[in-house]
């Protein structure tokens, strides 16, 4: 883009500051040669956009090139990419600053270049391993405490009063006795191990049997781990926060 200076014409105005990058002016007749011979109007509609538009994406005209715009090269084109791109990484700031889901097989936001906004750090928020449910029947009512910066930063986790407590299902299994001091059957979570001969009851020379009764939810057909949990795969929530 050229600008309307004295370098490019005498017929120019560069005091204007709504034209920072020069004004053009009418002749003051129609075959006077002390002005454009177009109607300096008409121009300055178009070069007052097109200063618009570059004062808009760069903030000055610092950064025009000084030639006329070409299909190859355009002062005007390069303002609106950027003017494009700063919209739309404001949009996707808003967006993430509202918190980003890494599910397996995406990337995380500190690899991702692509999602590096310039004075935004993004942090892992804190939830303590737990799993979320969906709102109603069982579930606790749905926390209404706010995360602060702070808390996001230190990876604090301030939920801990809304969570709701482990919890499992009933289990039962069964023993049946011979002869009273006799486990005869067994089954479910139940079953004896260890029965010995113990001891002379009263006078008569009876045995009897002793041993263990134990309890594996494993033995009930169960998976067992070291945690109560629900089938799951891992995710990673963060969020994008403004340096300050």
């Amino acid at each position: 883009m050229i600008k309307l200076d004295a370098t490019y014409s005498d017929y120019v105005n560069t005091s204007d500051p709504k034209y920072p990058a020069g004004k053009a002016v009418d002749a003051s007749g129609e075959e006077s040669t002390d002005g454009t011979p177009l109607l300096a109007k008409w121009m300055n509609d178009i070069n007052g956009t097109r200063q618009a538009i570059i004062k808009e994406a760069f903030g000055d005209m610092s950064s025009i090139s000084g030639v006329p715009d070409d299909a190859d090269d355009s002062d005007v084109l390069k303002a609106l990419k950027k003017i494009t791109q700063d919209y739309t990484n404001q949009k996707f700031i808003e967006h993430y600053q509202k918190g980003y889901f890494q599910m397996p097989g995406m990337p995380s936001p500190l690899e991702d270049l692509t999602m590096h906004y310039a004075g935004y750090s993004w942090y892992e928020v804190n939830y303590r391993g737990n799993f979320f449910r969906a709102k109603g029947d069982n579930a606790n009512p749905f926390s209404s405490k706010k995360l602060t910066k702070e808390q996001i930063k230190n990876g604090d986790c301030v939920f801990q009063d809304d969570e709701q407590c482990d919890a499992i299902r009933e289990i039962n299994g069964y023993l049946t006795t011979f002869n009273v001091n006799m486990y005869s059957h067994q089954g479910g979570a139940l079953f004896t191990t260890s029965w010995d001969e113990y001891s002379v009851r009263g006078s008569e020379n009876i045995s009897s049997k002793v041993g263990a009764i134990n309890f594996s939810v494993a033995r009930a057909g169960l998976p067992t781990a070291e945690e109560n949990r629900s089938r799951n795969l891992t995710f990673t929530f963060w969020l994008l926060v403004k340096n300050e």
